[in-house]
């Protein structure tokens, strides 16, 4: 006679990637139960990827801000408003911080094309589009033949428009676009 038991432990299909391992034990001594005790472990929590966390203006703001919100609660809902703008303060930092990141890796492209090292700048260009990254939101079309006529239409209206010259005195210089082989 060959004996198999089958248990099992039902986890939701988006934890089932934190899942290190299930075990099944022999032991009924602290159940009341005639199946084995089976027990999950959870796989190591890995931390969120967060930009700048390391930085200080972003400490001190997340600083300032986790203090005026332990007064905001501490105070019935008073303080509200130096809340808000502690938070504004915090958005503000990493707002600048990321122009000053994209400012270095357009830097970073022009130093690699001048070196001609096309493959460096392409995957910096890449870094910064987000291409090959999950998408966050696509626009959905009913075909392919659909999204090349929206690319049509917008790069037509793009391009068959005039220039947009804000100050009537300023001179508009042409530039060498000479294609290097």
């Amino acid at each position: 006679m060959h004996k198999q038991l089958i248990d099992y432990i039902l986890v939701r299909r988006k934890w089932r990637n934190g899942i290190h391992d299930v075990k099944a034990y022999n032991s009924f001594a602290n159940i009341d139960s005639d199946h084995p005790q089976a027990s999950l472990e959870e796989a190591p929590k890995r931390k969120k990827d967060r930009p700048f966390a390391e930085n200080e203006r972003i400490k001190q703001a997340r600083e300032d801000t986790e203090k005026t919100y332990q007064q905001f609660v501490g105070a019935d809902g008073k303080g509200l408003h130096t809340y808000i703008e502690a938070k504004r303060n915090l958005n503000r930092i990493y707002e600048e911080l990321m122009g000053e990141d994209l400012d270095k890796k357009i830097e970073k492209i022009e130093k690699c094309h001048s070196n001609n090292q096309a493959a460096q700048s392409w995957s910096l260009v890449r870094g910064i589009t987000g291409k090959g990254a999950v998408k966050q939101c696509q626009i959905k079309r009913a075909s392919a033949d659909d999204k090349l006529r929206a690319w049509h239409r917008h790069f037509k209206s793009l391009l068959s428009a005039p220039p947009v010259i804000d100050d009537e005195d300023e001179e508009v210089v042409p530039q060498n676009l000479a294609h290097r082989g």
